[in-house]
């Protein structure tokens, strides 16, 4: 799903 990729993406990218 684009939503859970997208989603992934995100907690990457705040990634602490």
């Amino acid at each position: 799903m684009l939503v859970t990729l997208l989603i992934m993406t995100l907690i990457r990218s705040w990634s602490f």
